[in-house]
Order: structure tokens, then sequence, then C-alpha cells
């Protein structure tokens, strides 16, 4: 379970910093 989490954590994470990235360039 352990290594799963991170991972479902780490792709809505990922996608918000592409996110916000794109809007502060």
């Amino acid at each position: 379970v352990l290594p799963i989490f991170p991972k479902l954590v780490d792709l809505p994470l990922e996608k918000f910093k592409n996110a916000l990235d794109y809007i502060l360039q």
C-alpha cells in the first residue's frame, strides 16, 4: 500500500505544478 500512495499523490501534484508553471510563465 505504501509504494502506491506516493504515486497516487504524486500524479495530481505534478499536474498541479505543471499548471502553476504554465500560469506563472
